[in-house]
């Protein structure tokens, strides 16, 4: 899947960080209007699914930084890369 806002961050970070939040914020968005047609407590899974996404930033860089005496930055990259692509191979 190509990111052009990952790739115009390298030049011009302006444009490319926003483009890369406002994808995050749609994502968000898409999420919740997800949970509001699912036949569910909807309070209780828009907690869960906001724990997680909070959780996920801000355990994942200090996982990755345990590993930075191991491996790389362009190696952990590369196996962000394959965990990505596990995880849309799996979703099916």
């Amino acid at each position: 899947m190509f990111r052009p806002g990952a790739f115009s961050a390298i030049k011009y970070p302006l444009l490319g960080f926003s483009s890369l939040g406002g994808g995050s914020g749609v994502a968000t968005v898409g999420f919740a209007l997800a949970v509001a047609r699912m036949n569910a407590d909807r309070g209780l899974v828009m907690g869960l699914l906001n724990t997680t996404i909070y959780a996920g930033l801000s355990i994942a860089p200090i996982i990755a930084g345990l590993f930075t005496d191991i491996l790389s930055f362009e190696k952990l990259f590369i196996a962000n890369g394959f965990i990505l692509v596990g995880a849309l191979i799996l979703k099916e």
